[in-house]
């Protein structure tokens, strides 16, 4: 009987001389590396086939580890570990510079309007002295408006001096911009100043432009949204201290300087986010 030997795969007695492993069909002769990994049950292949011996270390296959029941220790079963949803992404918050800025804005809307309610009434008073005698109160009148007139250029100078641009702002002036070029192109195209396929592909990126703005200002009412609700929920907050501070003075708790102060304070407060939830409001 000739020597036999273990197969180093399948642990079965194999001839010594035998290169390949007659169960499992894997090389067995020692530096030889083979060209395919047989599976079980496959023939042997015919010799005039065989690869010619390889100097490569041979093949081992890999120790197979079963895991422990149950998995690792201190490992919880899949069905139990919970399964945590990712927090909604919280929007960027309306900054104090931010409000201040639009608070700023409203103000100098209110200065222009209380500006034009002036000239008209000058305009008015104007009519009145072609049509009768300039009297003292009618000359009193006209000096009055145009302090209150000289006062208004004075205050909006000073706010436009504090103006800074808000996130918003260059997307508004650059869709008005494209806005502008899009209908001189109209014109232009309609006097034949310009070829149809310029026309055409010109608009195209004109339009384009546009969709990205209109995109990106979609996104950005979103956040509007939530900072009209924060700004609502402040201001609701701030009432609630004034009211609670009337009460405070009325059952004796403070003076009536520190209530006057305190007063105007909250009353400014309220005010102000009144003005910023309106120019918000407007953006939506």
């Amino acid at each position: 009987m000739s020597q036999q030997k273990e197969c180093p795969f399948c642990r079965r007695l194999i001839r010594m001389r035998d290169k390949f492993c007659p169960f499992c069909g894997r090389y067995v002769i020692e530096n030889v590396r083979p060209q395919n990994v047989y599976q079980r049950g496959v023939q042997r292949p015919h010799p005039a086939t065989r690869a010619p011996p390889a100097t490569h270390p041979p093949y081992r296959a890999p120790p197979v580890t079963q895991p422990p029941p149950g998995g690792p220790p201190g490992a919880q079963p899949a069905s139990s570990i919970p399964q945590s949803t990712p927090a909604p992404q919280e929007p960027e918050p309306l900054s104090e510079e931010v409000i201040d800025q639009i608070a700023l804005r409203v103000e100098l809307e209110q200065l222009d309007q209380s500006m034009n309610e002036i000239r008209s009434k000058l305009e008015e008073l104007g009519e009145m002295i072609s049509k009768m005698d300039v009297t003292p109160e009618i000359e009193q009148k006209i000096k009055n408006f145009k302090g209150q007139i000289k006062e208004i250029k004075a205050k909006r100078e000073n706010l436009n001096a504090e103006k800074r641009d808000l996130p918003f702002d260059a997307d508004l002036t650059k869709k008005k911009e494209i806005q502008d070029r899009l209908k001189k192109l109209n014109e232009a195209y309609r006097s034949k100043k310009v070829t149809e396929a310029a026309f055409k592909k010109l608009r195209g990126e004109y339009e384009q432009s546009l969709q990205e703005i209109d995109d990106k200002s979609r996104s950005f009412k979103a956040k509007i949204n939530t900072w009209i609700k924060k700004l609502k929920s402040d201001r609701n907050k701030t009432q609630e201290q004034l009211e609670l501070l009337e009460a405070r003075f009325a059952a004796g708790e403070m003076g009536q300087h520190k209530y006057e102060e305190e007063k105007t304070d909250y009353k400014e407060k309220v005010k102000r986010y009144n003005n910023v939830l309106k120019f918000l409001t407007g953006k939506l």
